[in-house]
């Protein structure tokens, strides 16, 4: 981990599984790079979460959605002198690719897990705790000691039906983080308090830091404002308590 995190809040609900879209596959990239039998298990794991966030949240349409929605967002700049217009065009030209592909990628992207029945009996064993060890589910524990190069062959290819989605929702967030530039601002006390703009809803909000400190930011909105309250974590035995001090710190305002 950075020694000085971004931390982000999302400001609708659309972005927040967006965002834990985005860091499950993240952690699904770093687990199944690793060979051992723990990595591949952590590896699937997270690919079971995948699929449920996406039975509950349809990421393929809200994902569609939100293209088309920047991609509108976009016109306006196509003629804007100080836009870099050829990036522009190019991330709207990526924007309408994968608007392309997602109207052909018909179903649920989660669909692989009710085809697959090995898949569905981990899934379903993963609902309780500790029941998908050798006793309770011994193909999987089989499964997890053959090759290397065999698990990761299957993961890929359960994951391929997501790809699309991903590379889009990537592309989105991207967008979404770019849109504002960082303002220096200070916590008085550690809190911090802005209204918003019912003309302009934001999206997101970054909170980070231009060198290590020793706080993290609670973040919270609600229609009118939002707040941060910056915290010190002196020990897990304790409940972490506002600082008293005036805190430096970086925020955008994210939106599209």
């Amino acid at each position: 981990m950075s020694k000085t995190p971004v931390f982000e809040q999302p400001l609708n609900e659309r972005v927040r599984s967006f965002l834990r879209f985005q860091f499950l596959f993240r952690r699904l990239d770093h687990h199944v790079n690793r060979s051992s039998a723990w990595d591949t298990h952590t590896a699937l794991s997270t690919l079971l979460e995948i699929i449920n966030l996406t039975t509950r949240f349809d990421i393929k349409s809200e994902v569609m959605k939100e293209l088309e929605r920047q991609n509108t967002a976009f016109q306006q700049f196509v003629d804007e002198p100080s836009v870099d217009g050829q990036r522009l065009a190019s991330i709207m030209t990526r924007q309408k690719e994968l608007i392309d592909r997602l109207h052909g990628q018909k179903g649920q992207i989660a669909h692989l897990v009710k085809n697959n029945e090995f898949l569905g009996m981990v899934r379903q064993r993963a609902a309780a705790s500790g029941s998908t060890c050798s006793m309770d589910l011994p193909i999987y524990q089989f499964w997890l000691n053959t090759p290397i190069e065999k698990r990761r062959a299957e993961i890929a290819a359960w994951v391929l039906p997501m790809q699309t989605v991903r590379a889009a929702v990537d592309l989105t967030l991207e967008a979404i983080r770019k849109s504002s530039a960082a303002t220096e601002q200070l916590a008085a006390n550690g809190f911090f308090q802005q209204n918003l703009n019912p003309a302009r809803p934001l999206q997101m909000v970054k909170v980070s830091f231009r060198h290590a400190v020793d706080v993290y930011p609670e973040i919270s909105a609600g229609k009118h404002r939002f707040t941060i309250r910056f915290l010190e974590h002196i020990s897990t035995a304790k409940r972490p308590e506002q600082t008293k001090n005036d805190i430096a710190f970086l925020l955008t305002c994210c939106a599209i």
